[in-house]
């Protein structure tokens, strides 16, 4: 899972805390609000908390991102040996036409569900979704395991094609689809909270620093180039 712009955003806007305090520490005894969160060690301690927040997000998203990999990995190439699969089945001397229309049911299941279109973040509705969707496909395949226990001469030379490969590729399945599960958990936890503390508390980062920026202005001669650089400072909701 790549970083995505949403994301990219996030940690512009929090390294902007850093540049918005230097143009303040510039100013000196002349940066002087009389709202006290604007003032030097509050913002100070605004960044430092969102700079916190955004390194515990940064810890718990990579153990998230490589279970999501590890998880594609195995799905993704999934239609393709279904399909291969299908014409060893087909090969089966006596296979019935329902043998065969239950084996191309589960196998249309397994093949169905398509990858969902990539998001800007990844909310918890979204991870939901695309959870259930692999875990549908995995359920399915435990079923299309069954199907093959079942029919009567299905043992195919090819190690492949083999029920125990079948259930392997299951249990595999499985194992993935709970991994990301359960990284998922305190990677959406962190980012709850990271988020909270850039935009949604009562005195977030993102306020905080925009009131700051615009006592900066009102001080600051609106033709001068210290005005024009604080100006392009830009702390923005994601």
């Amino acid at each position: 899972m790549s970083v995505s712009i949403s994301e990219k955003g996030k940690a512009k806007t929090l390294a902007n805390t850093g540049l918005l305090l230097t143009h303040i520490y510039a100013k000196g005894e002349n940066y002087k609000p009389s709202n006290a969160k604007l003032l030097v060690p509050n913002l100070e301690a605004v960044s430092t908390k969102a700079t916190q927040v955004q390194s515990e997000l940064n810890f718990v998203q990579a153990p998230y991102s490589n279970a999501v990999l590890q998880r594609e990995n195995i799905f993704l190439p999934l239609n393709r040996y279904i399909s291969k699969l299908r014409k060893a089945y087909k090969a089966v001397d006596g296979l019935t036409e329902q043998q065969l229309e239950n084996f191309m049911t589960v196998a249309r299941k397994i093949k169905g569900a398509r990858k969902t279109k990539k998001e800007k973040d990844n909310t918890s509705e979204q991870h939901s979704v695309s959870q259930m969707s692999y875990d549908q496909r995995t359920n399915n395949m435990e079923k299309m395991v069954g199907i093959l226990k079942a029919t009567e001469g299905f043992n195919p030379n090819e190690e492949e094609f083999k029920v125990a490969t079948v259930a392997d590729m299951h249990k595999n399945m499985l194992a993935k689809t709970k991994k990301v599960h359960e990284t998922f958990v305190p990677f959406n936890n962190a980012r709850s909270h990271r988020d909270e503390v850039f935009y949604n508390s009562p005195d977030n980062m993102v306020d905080i620093f925009n009131a700051a920026k615009d006592y900066m202005l009102s001080i600051l001669d609106a033709g001068s180039a210290e005005y024009k650089a604080v100006a392009k400072i830009r702390f923005r909701k994601e």
